[in-house]
């Protein structure tokens, strides 16, 4: 009963839940008892009207989840007027329902047909990384207020993503993989060979998105042999998201690294056609980029990929490339799951003026020739007389 409440012996309906009772006992009792009974029942209200019950949360992420908050009044009748209910997050308040239910977050809500059974729990919908941190649910039953903590762990399970298992045979090979989607950050990655447990493991440092969780890269190295062809191999992941541990399971494919040469076309004018032929890989994925003074040129055609009798594949790639006044330094850079490194070559094409090239011939061999027309264009060309042979040697003979 709040301080300084008046009630009114027949009163029934009104004044708050005190007043109900005492409504209650002035239609029972004598009214020499009246003041004596009136004081005992308010002091049991006053001392056990609410018990909230404390609870701990977890959530995945991307879920829906409620943070339980519950709580009674005695043994008597709730009646909602007298009833409000807050609800803090960090500290902050982000939802209000006394007679209305006010929300500053948008994915907060109270179901309010709840409350009259002592349910006063918070739902969330789509749970992300930042809904993470302490919840506290203040109930309010005039005038009453108890308030407890409830700490809400959001997870995010991760996704183990294979990015290579292409290897040589008998050759020093690295297996690559991803994991990515995971919270907390803490984790732990086992690469396995049947029931044993791999060396020259690296893990790089864990990257943070935008969403709050992260990945990671990860790698072995192996050197497989034909015994190797048929084994199982497997990574595994530890991580707080899991109720046990996540594992891959994969097999080798053993793969032939490409080999690459350049050649060039001379065209009309001052244009070039430069050819980079990949020769020899397996699988058939495969990365050609041409590199002009450090910058990639997007205008590159890729040829059509043809298989040779043993299953490997030959592609070419070609850029067209117009003289200039200086010298250009372009590049043709390989990419392939078989190498530990990509294969690049060089071709520094000359400035205006003589050049020697390849031409390609009808039957695809190569021709040398030496082009001086850029040279001829700016050469001066001096005209004049040329003394006869014979005078040449009379006046020689002379001096």
């Amino acid at each position: 009963m709040l301080e300084g409440q008046v009630c009114s012996l027949g009163d029934t309906t009104g004044g708050g839940p005190n007043c109900w009772v005492q409504g209650q006992i002035a239609q029972l009792l004598s009214p020499s008892l009246l003041a004596l009974r009136i004081k005992q029942i308010y002091l049991v209200l006053y001392s056990a009207v609410l018990e909230p019950t404390e609870y701990s949360q977890s959530a995945i992420l991307g879920a829906n989840t409620i943070i339980p908050c519950t709580f009674h009044v005695g043994n008597l009748p709730l009646k909602t007027e007298f009833l409000a209910i807050i609800w803090y997050f960090q500290g902050k308040e982000i939802l209000n329902s006394d007679d209305i239910v006010r929300t500053s977050h948008p994915r907060a809500s109270l179901n309010i047909n709840k409350l009259t059974d002592g349910i006063a729990s918070l739902l969330l919908t789509n749970v992300t990384i930042s809904d993470s941190g302490t919840y506290k649910c203040s109930v309010i039953y005039s005038p009453e207020k108890k308030e407890e903590e409830v700490i809400l762990n959001v997870y995010a399970i991760p996704t183990i993503i294979i990015t290579n298992k292409v290897v040589v045979k008998n050759k020093e090979s690295f297996l690559n993989s991803t994991i990515t989607g995971f919270y907390p950050i803490d984790i732990d990655i086992k690469w396995l060979r049947g029931n044993e447990v791999l060396e020259s493991v690296t893990h790089y440092p864990p990257q943070r998105h935008s969403d709050g969780t992260y990945s990671v890269k990860s790698s072995v190295k192996v050197t497989p042999t034909k015994e190797n062809e048929k084994q199982t191999f497997s990574i595994r992941v530890y991580n707080a998201s899991l109720h046990e541990p996540l594992q891959k399971d994969f097999q080798l494919v053993y793969g032939d690294s490409p080999r690459m040469r350049i050649s060039n076309e001379v065209t009309n004018g001052n244009d070039n056609i430069l050819r980079c032929l990949a020769t020899g890989f397996y699988p058939d994925d495969i990365n050609i980029t041409w590199i002009r003074d450090g910058e990639i040129l997007q205008k590159s055609l890729l040829g059509k990929l043809e298989q040779n009798q043993n299953g490997t594949y030959n592609v070419e790639s070609s850029v067209t490339v117009t003289k200039g006044p200086k010298e250009q330094t372009l590049s043709c850079k390989v990419q392939h799951a078989s190498l530990k490194e990509p294969l690049q070559e060089n071709f520094i094409l000359m400035k205006r003026g003589a050049g020697f090239f390849f031409v390609r011939n009808k039957d695809s061999t190569l021709r040398p020739i030496i082009d001086y027309r850029e040279l001829n264009k700016c050469t001066i060309k001096n005209r004049y007389p040329l003394p006869l042979i014979p005078e040449m040697i009379e006046r020689t003979l002379r001096g």
